[in-house]
Order: C-alpha cells, then structure tokens, then sequence
C-alpha cells in the first residue's frame, strides 16, 4: 500500500466506525488534542517510531500524556493501529479525521489574530458575520500578536482578511512605491 494513502484511509476507517457508534463528535475532539499533542512534542513522536519498543509500551505512553481515558472507540481503533504496525502514521490519521469531521460538518477552521485580547462581545459579533459568510459553523485559534499594532486578522479557509493597522500600514508603504519608484523602509 502507497504510505499516503495509509493515513487517508485510516482516518476513513476511523470516521466510519465513530459515525456508526454515534462517537465522532467526542472522537473528532479526542483526536484534536493528541494531534496537537503530537505535532507539539517531538520526543512522542519519536517514541511512536521506535521500532524496539512494543506496541503496548507506546499505547500506554500515549495514553499517559494524553492524560484522559481514550473514549472506548478510539481506544479500539488504537489497538487496531498498533496491531498493525501503523502507529508512525497517528498524528497524519488524527489531521485527516480532523478534515473529515469538518468537511461532514460544515465547520470552517481559522484563526484570529488580534493585537490585544478581544472580549467576548466583539468575537462573537465577528463570528456571527462570518458564520453567515461562509454558510457554516467557525471554530477559531485565538492569537495575540502586538505587531499588528491595532484591528484584526482573519484566516478561514485559506481566506484572509486583514483589517490591522501594520497591514494599513504595510498597503500604504507598497502604494508609495509604486509612486515614487523606491521601496519605503
């Protein structure tokens, strides 16, 4: 089997089995955290790959920094992984289930960054225009970043609009190029 498919078909697998138990809404968030878990520690990652240590070993790591009981279906599904030797592939499986939920669901991921914490009320008023926008339900990263100096920018979908002060700024610099010829610093 092409090992790019392995990860596609997996997370496949894994969707159909959790929709037929009715478990893929609590699946869909387990396997959020552990792919998040996976792409931010390294060392577990590489104790995935290790081909000396046994399946149970790895199972019960996993299980350990995941800090939570697996739900029983996932559980299952993990069994199944390791049996098969497929454990390298967790972390691609977890982003496709992921994909997968989404594309079923109609839920757009982005990511807003704004120069200081927003508070509730505006959040959600931005999420409400945007819900309608895009026919669908929005799940949000909330970031910080005080270089955008003031406003918003919003990625969903590979969609950005940027309504910050630096990307005014940064817009105003590329017009006065274009004008005078020279690059503004």
């Amino acid at each position: 089997m092409n090992a790019s498919f392995i990860p596609v078909r997996y997370a496949g697998a894994l969707y159909e089995f959790a929709l037929g138990h009715g478990s893929d809404y609590e699946i869909y968030v387990q396997v959020g955290q552990l792919a998040g878990l996976l792409t931010n520690e390294k060392s577990l990652r590489e104790m995935l790959g290790n081909p000396v240590l046994s399946a149970k070993i790895k199972k019960a790591f996993l299980q350990q920094a995941f800090s939570s009981p697996f739900h029983p279906d996932l559980d299952t599904f993990l069994d199944m992984v390791f049996l098969k030797r497929r454990e390298t592939y967790l972390n691609f499986i977890f982003l496709r289930y992921t994909d997968i939920y989404r594309e079923r669901n109609n839920i757009h991921f982005g990511k807003l960054i704004t120069a200081v914490e927003v508070n509730a009320e505006t959040e959600e008023k931005l999420l409400g225009v945007m819900s309608k926008q895009t026919h669908g339900t929005l799940e949000i990263e909330k970031i910080v970043d005080k270089e955008l100096i003031g406003g918003f920018v919003l990625e969903v979908d590979n969609v950005r609009w940027d309504a910050s002060v630096a990307g005014q700024l940064k817009r105003v610099r590329k017009e006065f190029s274009k004008i005078y010829g020279k690059k503004l610093s």
